[in-house]
């Protein structure tokens, strides 16, 4: 009894110091921000409120979006309802972890909660992360694909048609990297997130063989790859004799070529004709 007396004191202890810290950095971050002193105020008091029972990991994520709001100077009000929506967030979160039985890690914690602020489906993390079963790595690196097709604008309506597809086909976490890097690749070359997903999700209809996938995206990025402008007279052919029809010219339009012309007698000096 004793003992169990002594470990919750503790833990309480241990409690307090975790949100006195979390308190601390955040009453500073504020206080140098670049807000008026009423809007100090405001953001310190709501706040207080958002970070009161938050630990560990939640504690940092909260503070990265508290310290991303205020680096950018977004109004408080909407900076307060950013923060109420990464904790709601980081709640689901932590329940889809607790369902699957995937252990929580600050990783795979932050990539879950990034897609479900983007509106990727609860649903599919779900089967993801049931899919891969106890194992955080492998799920971490499922999660991670889901955020890059986010990242590269692929909307999220579509990320949840390509990951359910994704889930259809059971590819392994080396084939969702891959996903990943032809989205990176195909955002670096100019092409629309939604014209190259559009295309991933009828090859992974169409091909058994993930490679012929592959190719299929890649070949359609090489083929959509925006065109550099020509200058001005790049890309312009002059004649050669015998391609066209017309004689070959010299600058100014001259022909090269000798022209016929009237054959006149030869003179002497003077105009005479010579005889």
């Amino acid at each position: 009894m004793k003992r169990t007396i002594l470990f919750l004191l503790l833990s309480l202890c241990l409690f307090v110091v975790s949100v006195s810290w979390a308190s601390e950095a955040v009453l500073r971050l504020i206080e140098r921000s670049s807000y008026s002193p009423e809007d100090k105020a405001y953001l310190q008091e709501q706040v207080a409120l958002i970070f009161a029972d938050a630990q560990d990991a939640a504690q940092k994520l909260l503070l990265k979006k508290l310290r991303e709001g205020l680096v950018k100077n977004v109004p408080p009000e909407d900076l307060i309802e950013a923060l109420n929506r990464r904790k709601e967030a980081l709640e689901r979160a932590r329940s889809l972890l607790e369902e699957t039985g995937v252990p929580s890690g600050e990783n795979i914690l932050e990539d879950l909660v990034l897609s479900l602020e983007l509106s990727v489906s609860p649903q599919i993390l779900r089967e993801v992360l049931a899919r891969v079963g106890g194992n955080p790595k492998v799920a971490g690196r499922f999660v991670d694909a889901v955020a890059a097709l986010l990242e590269v604008g692929v909307p999220p309506e579509k990320a949840n048609e390509v990951l359910q597809r994704v889930l259809n086909r059971n590819l392994e976490a080396r084939e969702i990297r891959t996903i990943s890097r032809l989205l990176e690749q195909a955002r670096k070359e100019g092409i629309e997130a939604k014209d190259v997903v559009r295309v991933l999700g009828e090859a992974l209809g169409r091909h058994e063989n993930f490679a012929l996938v592959e190719v299929e995206v890649e070949n359609f990025i090489a083929a959509n790859k925006p065109r550099p402008a020509l200058r001005a007279g790049q890309g312009v052919v002059a004649p050669q004799p015998g391609v066209s029809g017309g004689s070959p010219v010299e600058e100014g339009g001259t022909p090269l070529e000798p022209q016929p012309s009237a054959v006149r007698p030869p003179t002497q000096e003077g105009g005479t004709p010579l005889e």
